[in-house]
């Protein structure tokens, strides 16, 4: 299985949701009241680590795959 780069996906991720947040601040959709989705900032910061995550998580399933 091919390797990932967990950063990029990262970066999608983050470029995803802050996209995602515009468009719902355009359209006037109330607010999260989470904190951390307060603004496409820190909406991006938490999405980049989560879809560093899911990079990494990739890679690691894909190794115990391959193993076998």
């Amino acid at each position: 299985m091919k390797k990932t780069n967990p950063f990029i996906w990262g970066a999608v991720a983050a470029v995803i949701t802050s996209g995602l947040w515009f468009f719902n601040y355009l359209i006037g959709t109330p607010q999260s009241e989470n904190t951390l989705l307060q603004n496409p900032i820190t909406t991006a910061v938490v999405f980049f680590f989560w879809g560093c995550v899911a990079g990494y998580a990739k890679n690691w399933y894909g190794d115990r795959l391959n193993r076998r």
